[in-house]
């Protein structure tokens, strides 16, 4: 009897054991597809963000190369006169200039991180300079020095579009960032700036500068 009865219910249980192990592996096995789907997936997607950086560096550098290129050009194509300390009055020169400016421009709105975009406004300011100091000059002021003597009709020689972009170039733009404001005179007391013959200077400089400012408030 007990063979009988036991025997089907001990098959019984036996198989409804294997159907739920069967279960829980499949569980298990599922669960780990998905897991290993999911590491995969965010791999892949760390591997792109990485591949996508190291592009845009690589891309960046190039266009950084081109675009101090395209200042230094610029600058060289005025042909200053070393006597005058200006350029030359010479139509085609002036537009050279501007049109490496306008392609410095589009150069550097092309770069997209931001270590070479500081290394870009870096030689920005360099070249901005030059500029300035090139252009501050009387001689210019009373605009004799871009017309054409030889044609009192029509007096045009240097195209006025050219001048114009080249003389904003030179100034300082008033969508630009200065690093300066971005320290406060307190903060510069901390790194002790009154050392040595120039620091001592300044700190007689800042007093008198305290002084003054006491007697207008």
């Amino acid at each position: 009897y007990l063979t009988t009865t036991l025997c089907p219910l001990i098959l019984h249980w036996r198989t409804e054991l294997e159907t739920v192990n069967l279960e829980l592996w499949r569980t298990i096995f599922a669960g780990a597809t998905l897991f290993s789907i999911g590491i995969a997936y965010f791999s892949l997607r760390v591997t792109k963000k990485k591949q996508k950086e190291d592009l845009a560096l690589a891309n960046d550098k190039e266009v950084i190369a081109q675009a101090k290129l395209s200042l230094k050009w610029a600058f060289e194509s005025l042909d200053i006169d070393d006597q005058l300390q200006m350029p030359k009055q010479d139509r085609l020169i002036w537009l050279t200039a501007a049109r490496h400016i306008l392609r410095y421009y589009k150069l550097r709105d092309s770069i997209k991180t931001v270590t070479y975009q500081t290394i870009c406004a870096e030689h920005e300011e360099y070249w901005r300079h030059k500029f300035y100091l090139l252009f501050s000059n009387p001689n210019y002021m009373f605009g004799n020095y871009f017309t054409k003597s030889s044609n009192p009709i029509w007096p045009e020689n240097i195209e006025i579009r050219s001048a114009m972009i080249l003389s904003i170039f030179s100034q300082w733009g008033e969508n630009t960032i200065d690093p300066i404001d971005n320290i406060t005179i307190e903060q510069l007391i901390e790194l002790k700036p009154y050392k040595g013959d120039i620091g001592t200077g300044i700190e007689h400089y800042q007093k008198i500068l305290n002084e003054a400012k006491e007697q207008l408030s």
